[in-house]
């Protein structure tokens, strides 16, 4: 199990991600991996980020599962390119989906 830790969340991100639609804003350390943690409509989303590389699965489903509520499905999407948001290189984002059943039944 990687060393968790959660860390203050800059002032700038604060600023620019808590609003009316996002009222959850969270920021960790992973090992060396970066994560923010925020809640957008009432659904999770988790970016997970390393400085040098891509984060590794292990990394990922770790953050996932340490982080996010067990009982919510969440999916790493690719979205149209129009809506692409990733501003960091290595950076994954996650987010929840609804569930149909699908994985609960």
């Amino acid at each position: 199990m990687l060393p968790l830790k959660e860390i203050p969340t800059p002032a700038d991100l604060q600023r620019r991600l808590i609003n009316d639609r996002n009222t959850y804003l969270r920021a960790y350390m992973l090992g060396e991996c970066s994560v923010l943690v925020t809640k957008e409509d009432d659904a999770w989303h988790l970016s997970i980020a390393h400085p040098g590389r891509y984060p590794r699965w292990d990394e990922i489903s770790e953050a996932r599962y340490r982080l996010l509520p067990e009982d919510k499905v969440i999916a790493m999407i690719l979205p149209p390119r129009k809506a692409y948001i990733n501003i960091h290189e290595n950076c994954f984002q996650m987010f929840e989906i609804p569930d149909d059943g699908t994985f609960t039944s």
